[in-house]
């Protein structure tokens, strides 16, 4: 056996049974890791998940703004500011800055949504100490000078030009244009042509101040570490200016009744095909009923709609549901493609199945099914010390707390076919759904005066 090989199936072995001594389960409740949390006088709050298993250290910073809180007019600044974090510093280029997280074999990552953002970075525990320099550089001291602002804006402008061209995606902006309206949720992260054209560095800096403050902020600690550098994170981030801030709260979506949308690409080889409507917040009290639902609708390969849509009727290669819950209420969605001669038959299948499911609910059967798979998949959501403390983040950002982790399989099993059912019937919505297709128009619009449609195409 190679050597390279051996550390590899020894680091694996290693993190498993460090997994197991961590996550052992009990008849009430699961062992999680341990966790310290600190705040400073600056308001940043900290957890500290150590983890001696592999000699290697990662930061995780959450900040709590998304594209939400963005203003009509300045749509995409928050991903554009938080790009620009890594264009340079005070003290560091650009250029400088990758090669110094290039020399401890390391790089920044930087993930903008709707209601957060985040900023990670990880080395060996051997380079901790230049790694929390370079990080705590790019999250304190962001220059956005001119010439990258420049540079950076103008790859958002590329990016957002070629998004007509990957029809899924450019189907699922479509999509959240229609049932949003005018709420910020209707709206990509990344913004879009006219709102990052005029964005200036000005823009960018009042974004960064307003938000980017420590007492809006929480830095995970993961890894190999030691009380030393837990000093030294403290005293280092203990420098970041703190200043209230103000969020104006993001309004309530509402839902429009039986929008339907035709998206024209005479050139599109397919139809794609998106159904929904207003979904629920993270923090709804049936939202396990509500995702034990979806997985049995569209959520896994073995679903309702995946074997009668594609396995049964062989209308497409793939369809499946999904709610995204977050902290005010996300998208229902359906997503399917097809040929463009049979996106009638596909709409009208698709809308008896949703119709079908609210009106007969779910078997026992289906329901024990999928408890099943959700306690099997349970484990990778905190296998890793990265995963549990990301997860401890975020559940907290929602107002859920880490008890929803302890008692996870005592949650599911504790759902019952009638609350499932319930909930069917609370929240899939068929009559305020939202349609959009990205299609060729004229190869379809003959098949859309279907008297079987619950609404008339308009």
């Amino acid at each position: 056996m190679k050597k390279s090989s051996l550390i590899l199936k020894t680091a694996l072995f290693v993190t498993s049974l460090v997994f197991l001594s961590c996550a052992t389960t009990s008849k009430k409740t699961l062992q999680l890791r341990k966790i310290t949390d600190i705040e400073l006088s600056n308001g940043l709050k900290i957890l500290v998940v150590p983890d001696h298993s592999l000699p290697r250290v990662s930061l995780n910073l959450m900040v709590q703004v998304g594209s939400a809180l963005e203003e009509v007019g300045y749509e995409g600044v928050n991903s554009l500011t938080l790009a620009m974090i890594e264009q340079g510093t005070s003290t560091r280029s650009a250029t400088q800055i990758a090669d110094d997280f290039a020399q401890i074999g390391s790089e920044l990552n930087q993930s903008s949504g709707y209601d957060f953002s985040t900023i990670s970075s990880s080395s060996l525990s051997v380079d901790k100490g230049e790694l929390l320099s370079l990080f705590s550089d790019v999250v304190m001291n962001p220059s956005f000078s001119s010439g990258e602002t420049d540079r950076k804006k103008s790859e958002f402008i590329a990016t957002i030009k070629k998004q007509r061209d990957q029809p899924s995606s450019y189907a699922d902006l479509l999509f959240a244009s229609s049932l949003y309206d005018s709420h910020p949720y209707a709206h990509s992260p990344i913004g879009t042509l006219d709102s990052i054209k005029s964005l200036s560095r000005s823009d960018l800096l009042k974004h960064y101040f307003r938000f980017y403050r420590p007492n809006n902020s929480r830095l995970a600690i993961v890894g190999d570490i030691d009380d030393a550098f837990i000093e030294k994170v403290k005293s280092t981030f203990e420098k970041w200016s703190a200043k209230p801030v103000m969020v104006n709260p993001v309004p309530v979506p509402t839902q429009a009744i039986n929008r339907w949308k035709v998206e024209n690409k005479p050139s599109a080889q397919q139809t794609q095909i998106r159904i929904g409507h207003i979904g629920l917040k993270r923090s709804h009290p049936d939202y396990m009923s509500v995702r034990l639902a979806n997985f049995i609708l569209g959520g896994d390969f073995t679903s309702r709609l995946n074997q009668r849509i594609r396995d049964d009727l062989g209308l497409t290669y793939s369809i499946s549901s999904s709610f995204d819950f977050r902290l005010n209420e996300g998208p229902f969605l359906i997503s399917t493609f097809s040929r463009h001669d049979v996106v009638g038959k596909v709409l009208e299948e698709t809308l008896k199945m949703m119709n079908d499911f609210v009106d007969k609910g779910v078997t026992e059967q289906e329901l024990n099914t999928a408890k099943s798979v959700f306690k099997g998949q349970f484990p990778a959501v905190i296998e890793t010390a990265d995963r549990y403390a990301g997860n401890i983040n975020a559940l907290r950002f929602y107002g859920v707390g880490e008890a929803y982790l302890a008692n996870f399989n005592q949650l599911v099993s504790a759902v019952s076919v009638k609350q499932v059912n319930e909930a069917i019937k609370k929240y899939f919505k068929t009559q305020n759904l939202t349609v959009v297709l990205y299609t060729d128009k004229e190869k379809v619009m003959s098949q859309l005066k279907n008297p079987h449609f619950l609404f008339d195409f308009k």
